[in-house]
């Protein structure tokens, strides 16, 4: 899977992955989601996103928590119920 609007740059937020053309970290989007923000919530608080950004959010942090390796990295830094998240999101995403 590709991932077109979501880049890494050094010079902005510390290389975190973020929207192309924005300040917007994908790991904010995570965050908005995991306190119970809506699609809608997030698009009216951030107008610059599209519903395009935000599933493509998803689908990184899915890609993510996927990979064993990378559980001590993400580690405190997703909520402490991100296996039920997670299987939320994915509900969310096969309807």
């Amino acid at each position: 899977m590709s991932f077109p609007h979501i880049v890494q740059n050094p010079a902005i937020l510390g290389g975190k992955p973020i929207i192309a053309g924005t300040r917007i970290s994908v790991e904010l989007i995570l965050e908005l989601i995991a306190v119970g923000q809506t699609l809608e919530d997030i698009l009216e608080g951030y107008p610059s996103l599209t519903e395009t950004h935000i599933n493509e959010a998803i689908s990184w942090g899915i890609r993510l928590t996927d990979k064993p390796s990378l559980a001590g990295t993400l580690k405190g830094r997703l909520p402490k119920d991100a296996v039920g998240w997670q299987r939320k999101i994915r509900k969310e995403w096969d309807r």
